[in-house]
């Protein structure tokens, strides 16, 4: 569970619609367009893993006039745009004059002709997805609903928008003054990260980091195959990429080099940051777990003493204190939380709750906030208190088994700008589920609402 919070905050695997070989009978199948069930008079079902419907109702809900030819056994359909023709038995679909091939033909169940809702959905232009936990097929038109579940995988701010990663691998800005929508030309499979600042969003995917400046509308690729490493984790930072890489063989620990986004040209630091389990970069200086390296003198400022057998969980800074927190133990699993001051050299433990498990933090000029929940994953909390870690004020508290428990999501976790604290939700209400992408000010006393889509009934 505290592997999908803190990486990447799955609630459910969103999988396309073909994996496997076998034909089974599947009730409860619900085919879902644009938040609606589709009713069927015959249930879907699975052919190859493939989900079959009835094929009048499916195009005329994608608006599609549609014939059905008995003698040569046929289905014609046309939206004006489009034309696709499918024959019973027959893998072969003639879509606008050419041949596509399907794995999975039509077929007659009764009185009914069911055929694959993917393929016909995705000629048609439409997004499909399978929300396996809820054994749903969600059809959508392109981009106007990104999201399935109730889960982002980043949220990241700049100025007037929001910039979140989809499960979809899409990059989606969006407009805090209206809400709007529209997806960001930065693709590549398994983008990993998202950071957004000084007008640029900084995508991580496999060996490589996607930049997209928003006043020229122009994606940058940046290589990493030139450090001869894999990408392991990456910030950037004033013009560069900070990254930490898998050791190559013969080599025991993770490597660390800095990437020049102007020219390529690389930087290597060896090995002296640590093993990068949480990087953070602020005030020329490299965060790496207990290490902190100095970008301007290009040594290590301080190794924060830490007990080997804490946990290291995550970090933050601001003006000349570096925060940490993480488990005491594996046995106890009790949660601490330490100020470092990285120009005095001074430590100490803050007070910390012991009787929950805390797993975001972030700090303002004034405040520290962390997110934290009960052990028996009850209940969900966000907190306010001082950066001495006394008078703790919760913010907002959430439900998990009531379906109202909340999730902060940016590289702290927790995303404050503007004296906003940014989350997201699912709320339940009484035509269904929505996911909402909210605000809270730091009093905790106004919410405001900048996304909303309702994700399912």
């Amino acid at each position: 569970m505290k592997k999908k919070l803190f990486v990447i905050l799955l609630l459910c695997f969103v999988m396309t619609l073909g994996l496997g070989a076998n034909a089974a009978a599947a009730p409860d199948i619900q085919v879902l367009y644009d938040g609606e069930k589709i009713a069927f008079d015959v249930q879907p079902q699975l052919v190859n893993d493939r989900t079959m419907v009835p094929f009048r109702k499916i195009f005329e809900t994608l608006n599609y006039s549609v014939d059905w030819n008995g003698a040569d056994k046929t289905i014609t359909a046309t939206d004006g745009t489009n034309n696709i023709k499918l024959t019973m038995n027959s893998y072969n679909i003639e879509f606008n004059g050419k041949t596509v091939k399907s794995d999975t033909a039509p077929y007659a169940t009764g009185s009914r002709v069911l055929v694959p809702v993917r393929i016909i959905s995705e000629l048609s232009g439409r997004d499909v997805l399978w929300d396996e936990k809820n054994v749903t097929v969600l059809i959508y038109n392109k981009i106007d609903t990104p999201w399935v579940d109730g889960d982002l995988q980043y949220i990241a701010h700049d100025g007037q928008y929001f910039y979140a990663l989809s499960q979809t691998e899409r990059v989606m800005q969006i407009n805090s003054a209206d809400g709007s929508v529209k997806e960001l030309p930065i693709k590549a499979d398994s983008i990993r990260t998202l950071q957004a600042v000084d007008g640029k969003v900084i995508a991580e995917a496999e060996n490589k980091n996607l930049i997209y400046n928003t006043a020229d509308g122009i994606t940058k690729t940046i290589d990493h195959s030139v450090s001869n490493h894999q990408l392991y984790k990456s910030y950037y930072y004033d013009g560069k990429i900070i990254a930490c890489y898998f050791p190559n063989q013969g080599e025991k620990n993770i490597q660390w080099g800095i990437i020049s986004c102007a020219d390529n040209s690389y930087t290597d630091l060896g090995e002296a940051l640590g093993n990068g389990n949480r990087l953070l970069v602020y005030n020329d200086r490299i965060f790496a777990d207990n290490i902190i390296y100095n970008m301007n003198t290009g040594e290590i400022d301080q190794a924060v003493k830490a007990d080997s057998a804490r946990k290291f969980c995550g970090n933050t800074a601001v003006n000349g204190d570096y925060y940490f927190f993480g488990v005491n133990d594996k046995t106890t699993k009790q949660s601490y939380f330490c100020l470092y001051n990285y120009k005095t050299g001074e430590s100490k433990t803050l007070p910390c709750p012991q009787d929950k498990d805390i797993f975001a933090l972030s700090v303002t000029d004034n405040s520290l906030y962390y997110y934290c929940y009960d052990l028996d994953m009850t209940n969900c909390y966000l907190v306010r208190t001082t950066l001495n870690g006394t008078n703790p004020v919760v913010l907002k508290k959430g439900s998990f088994d009531k379906g109202t428990g909340f999730n902060m999501s940016s590289l702290n976790l927790i995303n404050i700008a503007d004296n906003e604290i940014i989350y997201y939700c699912n709320e339940k209400k009484a035509d269904g589920v929505y996911l909402n992408l909210k605000g809270l000010s730091t009093d905790g006393q106004k919410t405001t609402t900048y996304y909303s889509v309702k994700i399912s009934n």
